[in-house]
């Protein structure tokens, strides 16, 4: 049984010719837009000083509306669209921010992100495309991480206490929960992909944990509900999707919390230090074997369903 495990879990993780090409055409596409952008923006940036303001919101503007129109009028395929639409997103970003530096708006500094990410938002919705998703989410945190900033400049110090933490997970299981309910709304939208809810569970949980470890020193009612409750959606989410990334940072997150509270009962003695390997190496195997034997058993259900 074990020897049919491991080849049926090598035979579905082994790709095939066509599923390489595949890889192949997507990554050589999006490494040549990035180097074209890249190549634009040094070529700009070393001449920056001696072009008049005019042309500088004249040169934005233009690869601004060049992207555009290629979107709208030149025939391609989606990949290459929706790359296309992304490059232009980005565009929109630049124009905002060259605006900003030669008029001296004197706006707060979460504006920029905030305006950039209502401005796409549009081509964000009509656009089926996850990277851009991902995206719109990087412009959500950035805008609540330079808010908070600029109105709590003590955030970074105690971002459980200031509710920074408390925000960002809600920014992420927000936007966790309209991709698993979106296909379910408009049945013609695509699946949202695996590493897409995994990069958003794994930003939550982390904030959830910092929330966890931070309430040990400094309690906070609110933090703790808040983690509590992320920490136990990711786990009851993978459960239902038999998604072994989300089981496991589950039971690291019981791990992590553990390890807070011995440092927390033994800061004030050093022996810790003499004993805090043999205390960690435990956990971590208890950790792995949980782990290890999860990834089996829902193997083994996946070929016994497929049989």
């Amino acid at each position: 049984m074990s020897n049919e495990l491991n080849e049926t879990q090598a035979t579905q993780k082994r790709p095939d010719a066509e599923a390489w090409m595949r890889f192949l055409q997507y990554f050589s596409l999006s490494l040549g837009a990035g180097f074209l952008i890249t190549g634009i923006i040094f070529f700009f940036a070393h001449n920056w000083q001696f072009i008049h303001r005019f042309g500088k919101l004249g040169i934005v503007l233009v690869l601004l509306l060049s992207t555009y129109a290629a979107v709208i009028k030149v025939p391609m395929r989606d990949w290459t669209r929706n790359i296309t639409i992304l490059v232009m997103c980005m565009f929109v970003g630049v124009f905002l921010a060259v605006y900003g530096q030669i008029y001296q708006t004197g706006a707060d500094t979460y504006t920029l992100p905030l305006t950039w990410m209502l401005l796409i938002a549009v081509w964000v919705i009509v656009t089926d495309f996850y990277p851009l998703w991902m995206f719109l989410v990087f412009l959500a945190w950035m805008t609540i991480t330079l808010a908070c900033y600029s109105h709590k400049t003590e955030c970074f110090y105690n971002p459980v206490q200031s509710n920074y933490n408390n925000y960002c997970i809600l920014v992420f299981v927000a936007f966790s929960l309209l991709f698993l309910l979106l296909p379910r709304i408009q049945p013609n939208r695509t699946t949202v992909p695996g590493w897409v809810i995994g990069t958003l569970a794994i930003a939550a949980n982390c904030y959830a944990e910092i929330n966890l470890c931070y309430i040990i020193f400094d309690f906070s009612l609110t933090a703790l509900l808040i983690a509590v409750t992320t920490i136990g959606g990711i786990f009851t989410l993978a459960q239902y999707k038999k998604n072994l990334l989300l089981f496991s940072i589950s039971v690291i997150d019981v791990i992590v919390f553990l390890f807070a509270i011995y440092i927390n009962i033994s800061a004030h003695d050093l022996s810790f230090l003499f004993f805090a390997p043999f205390v960690f190496a435990l956990p971590i195997f208890l950790c792995v074997t949980i782990i290890q034997k999860k990834r089996d058993e829902w193997s083994t259900e996946k070929i016994d369903n497929h049989e």
